[in-house]
């Protein structure tokens, strides 16, 4: 059961540096960090559509499907429309973190009850959280197209407050595993 901990508590602090590290970043710059997610994704799928369609030229043989001419072609287009509608793809954007925020705080919520051991005033403290972090995911899905700068500066603290409880749990059930 040991190794299984450890596992869990390596990944819970780098968890913790990520949520951290990137709720900052969205905290700093919030419109810089959108803007490069969209145009990271249009340039993925551009670059994968000219590999699929330089490999079809290439390749073409007789009785091909053409599936690499067709799923390139649909790449390339992809890339292009997330480029020209960035700004209602950052919109749609702030629909999934406002998901990935209720579920990460459900989780962590869920596992602050089942966790069979009391750890006093650390269990408020993440119970406090893990709501404020579902609370947070809530108020970015039901307004998703407006002020979505501001949205996004929200899903950053939340972020933090993310990396902040994992800690606080690393920490917390470090101290457990050790039986102090």
């Amino acid at each position: 059961m040991r190794p299984v901990f450890d596992k869990l508590a390596q990944s819970a602090l780098l968890r913790t540096i990520l949520y951290i590290v990137l709720g900052v970043l969205v905290l700093i710059a919030p419109a810089l960090v959108m803007n490069i997610i969209v145009y990271l994704i249009a340039a993925v799928a551009i670059i994968m559509g000219i590999i699929n369609l330089v490999g079809y030229f290439r390749g073409r043989t007789q009785g091909d499907s053409g599936f690499g001419i067709v799923s390139g072609v649909l790449l390339v287009v992809f890339g292009i429309v997330l480029i020209i509608f960035s700004g209602a793809i950052i919109s749609i954007l702030n629909i999934f973190l406002g998901a990935l925020l209720i579920l990460g705080g459900a989780v962590n919520l869920a596992r602050t009850f089942n966790s069979g051991k009391t750890v006093g005033r650390q269990n408020i403290f993440l119970i406090v959280i893990n709501i404020l972090v579902i609370i947070g995911g809530i108020l970015i899905i039901f307004n998703p197209f407006g002020a979505a700068v501001i949205l996004f500066r929200v899903f950053g603290a939340v972020l933090v407050i993310m990396g902040v409880s994992e800690l606080v749990t690393f920490f917390v059930y470090r101290k457990l595993g050790k039986g102090e």
